[in-house]
């Protein structure tokens, strides 16, 4: 499973909701997914079935489903994550991978200096994701355009990303 995004608001009178995704895919053939939420002080999860999907001008996806009827539901799921299966992505190549397959990896360089690990990513208005790094001292939030990534060592976990912007990351934080 993958979190394509987030409830933003309500669509029409009959509990139809807009979903804010920055995932460019075919929403044709998404069937089912899962609402992941609190209300109140408890955590909920919802597994829907997904009647109808369209895209909004805005290019956010509207989607109806067969469990919620009601647009004054949908006003108490505003900020509720959306999260369907990875196979609705299509296939990625070899030198692709999903923001949520990366928690964990280590940020090397190619000397083999590391940044730390990967704890989780925050969305943000820049075109490519900002990761949570959790180090010995402390954590550090940078971004990781994919243009500086330079390989993926899966079976150790690693991700390596250029010696300059290594350099610019570490010297930022830690000058």
């Amino acid at each position: 499973m993958i979190q394509a995004g987030k409830i933003i608001k309500p669509h029409g009178v009959r509990g139809g909701f807009v979903v804010y995704t920055d995932l460019s895919v075919d929403w044709t053939p998404v069937k089912n997914a899962i609402l992941k939420g609190k209300t109140d002080e408890e955590d909920f999860v919802l597994e829907i079935n997904i009647t109808r999907t369209a895209v909004n001008t805005d290019g956010n996806i509207i989607i109806e489903c067969e469990e919620i009827k009601d647009r004054n539901k949908i006003e108490t799921l505003r900020g509720t994550e959306f999260w369907f299966d990875k196979k609705y992505l299509g296939e990625l190549t070899e030198k692709e991978l999903f923001l949520d397959d990366m928690i964990g990896m280590e940020i090397c360089s190619p000397s083999g200096r590391s940044l730390g690990k990967i704890t989780s990513f925050m969305h943000s208005p820049a075109p490519y994701p900002m990761a949570v790094i959790k180090q010995e001292s402390g954590e550090i939030i940078c971004p990781l355009p994919p243009q500086h990534f330079i390989d993926f060592d899966y079976s150790n976990k690693k991700a390596i990303i250029s010696e300059d912007f290594f350099t610019s990351i570490h010297d930022l934080h830690f000058s």
